[in-house]
């Protein structure tokens, strides 16, 4: 076969393809809606299958590469609020503008998402789930800082999740806040900051019940003691985080985790729940 006959015939083919491609379409056209679906399935499932897992992957790898990009500035779970769409959004955003904002591919995150039961055996689906999390999260060094109510601040203390703010906190806000009664004093816990497989669920022991608490909530020790260090600092009656639909009007405690990546950025937003600015 000469060069001109083969051009010849790839042109043929080319021709062949395009009327069978017309065809096609016009026998598609004719067909209604779920004629026209269960057609593509029939033909291109495998297609369309293969389409949808080059794009599954192509996500992953997005996200992945997105999130090996991300740099957390501070990452906060807001445990146990008692309202069932908290709004963390408007408080983060209202902390980001008043550290003047963030750079780049930089983040900073409040999780609503966790609710810890202290009085739980440990066993059921949620229990476990919430364990799971909280321990891959600290055991990770993901998380700075919790905001919890009195009986699951006790809690996690107890747990060994916290780490002493006498060092953080300067003589000046140790005197004032002690004074008005927002520090919560305890001696340091038996276990230490758990690791992804020895966080705990066990029920909360020797708290001090608090009549007027809501939820049964344990009222904290804030009169300091012999061997006893500064654990959690009560935010909620400097109002700034009752200015959002997240707490109600219950107490609400910040507790710095013990393995905590970013210490400082961590007390910048305690200074900010105080009204002190950034």
């Amino acid at each position: 076969m000469t060069e001109e006959e083969k051009k010849h015939q790839k042109e043929l083919w080319k021709l062949d393809r395009i009327q069978a491609r017309r065809e096609e379409w016009e026998k598609i056209r004719k067909l209604g809606a779920g004629a026209r679906i269960q057609y593509f399935w029939d033909y291109y499932k495998f297609v369309l299958v293969i389409i949808a897992g080059a794009a599954l992957a192509v996500w992953l790898v997005f996200n992945v590469i997105l999130g090996m990009r991300t740099e957390f500035l501070l990452y906060v779970c807001v445990l146990n609020s008692e309202e069932l769409d908290p709004d963390v959004e408007h408080l983060q955003e209202a902390y980001v503008r008043s550290r003047g904002g963030v750079e780049g591919m930089q983040e900073i995150v409040l999780d609503s998402s966790i609710y810890v039961n202290p009085d739980a055996a440990g066993t059921t689906q949620h229990d476990v789930a919430v364990t799971m999390k909280i321990a891959a999260y600290v055991g990770a060094g993901k998380v700075d800082a919790f905001l919890a109510p009195p009986y699951v601040t006790q809690y996690e203390q107890k747990n060994g999740m916290y780490q002493p703010l006498e060092g953080l906190l300067t003589t000046e806000e140790i005197r004032e806040l002690g004074a008005a009664g927002c520090l919560y004093y305890a001696d340091e816990p038996e276990t230490e900051s758990p690791s992804a497989m020895e966080y705990e669920t066990q029920p909360v022991t020797g708290g001090r019940q608090d009549s007027g608490a809501k939820d049964g909530a344990y009222a904290l020790n804030t009169q300091p003691s012999d061997g006893s260090h500064i654990y959690a600092v009560r935010v909620d009656q400097a109002g700034v985080i009752g200015q959002y639909p997240i707490y109600a009007d219950a107490e609400v405690w910040f507790g710095l985790i013990g393995n905590a990546p970013h210490t400082e950025e961590a007390m910048r937003f305690l200074h900010f729940l105080l009204g002190k600015g950034s």
